[in-house]
Parts: C-alpha cells; structure tokens; sequence
C-alpha cells in the first residue's frame, strides 16, 4: 500500500511540475476566447512555449492591484512574470494588441538575465543616452513591440509596426533570436561552452528525435561522420540524401555539400565533415 502512494504521489507530483496553463477570465466568453486565441497563434510552438514560461492567468479587469496601480488612461495592458491584466474599458478592437504585447513580455520573463542583456545589446547599439525607464527607450518594451510584430498574425494587431525609439529588430531576426533561446536551453554536457547557434541546433534536433548524441550525455560536436551517418540523419531530418546507408566510408563537406542545399561560406570540400557541422548546416537549411 505504502508503495502504491509512493508511486502515485511522485506521478502526481511529475504532472504537477511539468504542466502548464494559460486562463482567461473577467471578459465575456468571447472577449475571453478571442485572447485565448490571439496568444496560441503565436509563432512559436504554443505548447512548448507556454511551459518555458510557465503559468500564465489574464484577467480582465477595470483595477490593479495598487503596486500596479496607473494614472495613465492610454494604458490599456499590464504584464508581469505569471500575469497578465487587460483593462475592461479598452476598446475591443486592441485586445488583440494588447494580447500580443503582453504575452511577448511572458516570453522575456521566461528569458533570464543573460538573453535580455543580448537582446539590449542588440535594440541599443549605437545609441547613447538611451532612458531605460522610459516607455519608448526600454528594452523590454522594445522586445514586446518587436515579438508581437514578429510572432503574431496581423490581423489580430491594430499597429503593425514596433513602437520604439530603439533600434527595430526585423522579424526575421527576431524569430531567430527566440528560436535560439528557446532551444539552446535544451543542450548537451559537452556544449556549455559552445555559441549559441550549435547549442539550439544541437537541442532542436535532439527534441526532434534527428541526433540524440551518446550515451554518456555528449554530442561529440567534433566527431567525424560516416557517409551511413550522413544519410541517416538527414533521412530523419526529412532532407534527400543519397543511398549511403550501407557506406561505411569518412563523409566530406562535398558530400554534405551535395545534400543539403545550403551555400557553405568557406569550400575546403575534401575535409570530413563533424557532427557539429552537420547540426549547423540543417539548423539553417529547416
């Protein structure tokens, strides 16, 4: 019997740690259900993102709490880790706005002090002088107005365009800035030290079932691939590959080359390929 409660209680305790939720309430059902679903269009996989961040309620509702409390009649939306408040006496017409903005600011929560000081630097450079406690000139505002342009649909937005008076981040750009959080958090014991760009390419494909790395919890980024290698992962990773399974001969950058339709920036096409290479290459090709 002991057993079983042991058992039982660890599950529960396992499904409790693991899971997440978004809940929406205050509003009428359809306010309600079209915030619901202005946040789960969001670009990244809302599943996943929603349990980087955690936990999210947002609540319509006419009064803060009074540390939150505001003067400002314009300000129609407040966040903070957790929470999102939408203010009742906003148009309809800017819950999408509002929405959008205010989850973006989950997602720099979510993000830790090491990513919003990339991100800084990046919104910053070449600006001096820059108030960072002013709407306008704070890089979190910057971030939310860039995110919601770069991850959510236009029609759920009233301005298309990033509010700032900051440096805009394309969306090209700011899609790939989140992507490389979000998956270089999923790593190996041997990357700690290595970019970020081999660190999420190494998590996406790990997440994806591509290169699971070896048993000791390693990629072994620097480990030279077989042909039969090659053809494998790329077969997993849903790229044409030739028939190279039965070919146990050292894989080169030409044969790579010739599999994965990506323009390399330096040629040496006799060197052997590595599984680091490897990682990089579909990272950019998917």
């Amino acid at each position: 019997m002991r057993r079983f409660i042991l058992i039982f209680l660890a599950a529960f305790l396992l499904l409790c740690s693991s899971a997440s939720a978004l809940t929406v309430s205050g509003g009428t059902d359809q306010d309600n259900a079209y915030v619901r679903e202005v946040i789960e269009s969001c670009w990244l996989d809302y599943a996943l993102v929603d349990g980087l961040v955690g936990d999210v309620e947002v609540i319509f509702a006419e009064h803060y709490e009074p540390y939150w409390e505001v003067n400002y009649m314009d300000v129609w939306g407040l966040a903070w880790h957790g929470n999102i408040r939408i203010r009742m006496s906003a148009p309809a017409s800017a819950y999408g706005e509002i929405a959008a903005h205010e989850w973006s600011h989950q997602i720099w929560y979510a993000m830790g002090p090491v990513w919003k000081h990339k991100w800084t630097a990046l919104c910053t450079e070449g600006i001096e002088g820059y108030d960072s406690t002013a709407w306008y000139t704070m890089p979190a505002e910057n971030f939310a107005e860039c995110m919601k342009v770069a991850l959510f649909p236009h029609e759920y937005l009233s301005l298309t365009y990033p509010r700032t008076n900051l440096n805009v981040i394309s969306p090209e750009d700011t899609r790939e800035f989140v992507d490389l959080w979000r998956w270089q958090r999923n790593t190996f014991a041997d990357l700690n030290a290595e970019d970020d760009e081999l660190r999420a390419a190494a998590g996406y494909l790990r997440e994806k079932g591509v290169i699971e790395g070896y048993l000791d919890g390693t990629f072994g980024a620097y480990q030279p691939l077989l042909r039969r290698h090659v053809a494998l992962i790329c077969q997993r990773a849903g790229l044409t590959a030739p028939d190279w399974i039965e070919d146990y001969t050292p894989a080169t950058r030409a044969d790579v080359r010739d599999a994965i339709p990506l323009t390399w920036l330096e040629e040496r096409w006799g060197e052997g390929i590595t599984r680091g290479q490897l990682a990089r290459l579909i990272w950019r090709a998917l």
